[in-house]
């Protein structure tokens, strides 16, 4: 016996095809391997996590995150200076951001930091530079045309780099931390050095003794410091280069 369902014919004994949208060919493939279409569907939905997963690591940890906190960049220059950029991201827009040079406790007593050049963006607008060098225990207000949540400062900072003796020629003590800012602890921090020329690293707390810290990751040293936590300077133990060697 023969019957009918919509606009097809079933035979006794054969279940009827749901309708479908696929073509003829896909249509028939399906049915064959019912299982292929739900490894298909699988693997699409583990490629669409993938990819949210993926974006949203770029988003919390990428070098644009929005995410509050602070990414700097730090090489050792020539004999007495580093070179230094801040990526500063606050939860909240500000109108102004306080930086100063700390006077610094034993054992950091012994480095002196001037920055006579300092630029300052604030979400991506120029704003008005220091105007005058700032040195050990000064401090200086940046106003901002418009409030802002991502400051980058951009400086050069000599006086960091103490020659060390007793020692092998050329090796010295590097200040990488030389400018403080205000509401610093409330923010997580991840400092970059490059690697080139830096032996180990130190971080000093206030009032307590250098202890190392950081790590190699690739071509840089990394230390990284969670919100809240004591704002500590880092020192590098470092070879100058041949030139600056006395």
């Amino acid at each position: 016996m023969v019957t009918w369902r919509g606009n097809r014919r079933v035979r006794p004994g054969r279940a009827a095809v749901p309708e479908t949208s696929l073509p003829a060919a896909q249509h028939r493939a399906a049915v064959r391997n019912p299982l292929r279409r739900h490894r298909w569907s699988a693997l699409a939905a583990g490629v669409v996590i993938a990819v949210v997963a993926f974006g949203s690591w770029r988003l919390s940890g990428g070098e644009n995150s929005a995410a509050p906190g602070v990414r700097s960049t730090v090489a050792v220059g020539s004999e007495d200076s580093v070179d230094v950029v801040q990526r500063l991201s606050f939860a909240s827009a500000r109108a102004s951001l306080t930086v100063s040079i700390p006077t610094r406790e034993a054992p950091a007593e012994g480095f002196d930091p001037r920055v006579a050049e300092l630029r300052v963006r604030a979400d991506g607008r120029a704003a008005p530079g220091l105007g005058r060098p700032l040195g050990k225990g000064e401090t200086h207000r940046f106003t901002f045309a418009e409030p802002a949540t991502s400051v980058v400062l951009t400086y050069a900072v000599e006086g960091t780099v103490i020659k060390t003796r007793p020692s092998a020629p050329g090796r010295a003590l590097a200040l990488l931390t030389p400018l403080t800012f205000e509401g610093q602890m409330g923010l997580g921090s991840r400092i970059e050095i490059k690697r080139d020329g830096v032996l180990n690293l130190g971080c000093i707390a206030a009032g307590a003794p250098m202890t190392a810290c950081g790590s190699e990751i690739g071509r840089h040293w990394v230390v990284e410091r969670i919100a809240g936590d004591p704002v500590v300077d880092v020192v590098a133990q470092i070879d100058l280069p041949e030139a600056s060697r006395p």
